[in-house]
């Protein structure tokens, strides 16, 4: 598991990462927001944290942070025995996922 801890608001902090059960099975980006004080940040995402389920097997490899307070989480996207693409995940500043235009 990859993550990167980039401060976000004065002593807050997120966390991204992912999770899962098996190749195939159970697949998951988390997303986490910790207060000064490590705690879950209750007012982001589900009580501090979201979980996206995903197809492919993901590599987290940075958090960004744009102006407007939304949240960027790139990494690469691998299907089993194929070659690895780019994956991109936008979250509104709450960390709810923004839905996609298409």
């Amino acid at each position: 598991m990859h993550q990167q801890l980039p401060w976000i608001n004065p002593g807050n902090v997120l966390v991204a990462g992912t999770t899962e059960k098996g190749y195939d099975t159970g697949k998951q980006v988390f997303v986490a927001q910790y207060n000064n004080r490590g705690q879950l940040q209750t007012n982001f995402g589900n009580n501090g944290k979201i979980l996206i389920p995903v197809a492919h097997q993901i590599r987290i490899t940075k958090i960004m942070m744009q102006y407007d307070g939304k949240i960027l989480i790139g990494g690469t996207a691998n299907e089993k025995d194929k070659t690895a693409e780019f994956f991109i995940l936008r979250l509104l500043a709450d960390g709810h996922p923004i839905k996609p235009l298409v």
